[in-house]
């Protein structure tokens, strides 16, 4: 199996009021948890590659002028290697995304850059669903 690793930021321009940061937090982590979790969207970004297992970390804080940005680490294991189409996974997350101006960041995580973090996939990795 190989694995291909893509880190993946949704950035949404600020401010966002403090009172409303756990809301504007949960709708973002919702963008990316129904866009990196539906098998129909997955094969789109994935050109229709047969994945053995697909896993995402994320995380959502608020930025320096009170924007938000989520950021995820997205796991892909399968038989050769995999790409994930920027163009597409940019159109869905700023589709859904309720926020003006998001900006979108999708770049490959080369493989020695995960073994010096001694980052791995465990083999009960969440499947996509």
């Amino acid at each position: 199996m190989l694995l291909s690793s893509f880190f993946v930021s949704l950035y949404a321009p600020g401010p966002v009021a403090p009172e409303e940061y756990i809301m504007q937090a949960d709708r973002m982590v919702k963008i990316f948890t129904d866009t990196l979790t539906n098998k129909a969207k997955i094969a789109v970004l994935t050109r229709g590659a047969s994945l053995s297992d697909f896993h995402i970390e994320l995380d959502v804080s608020r930025t320096e002028d009170g924007g938000l940005l989520g950021r995820a680490v997205v796991d892909i294991q399968a038989e050769v290697r995999v790409g994930l189409d920027k163009t597409k996974l940019s159109k869905e997350l700023k589709h859904a995304a309720p926020w003006k101006n998001c900006k979108v960041e999708k770049r490959a995580v080369p493989a020695e850059d995960l073994e010096e973090a001694g980052h791995t996939v465990s083999e009960n990795a969440a499947v996509v669903a």
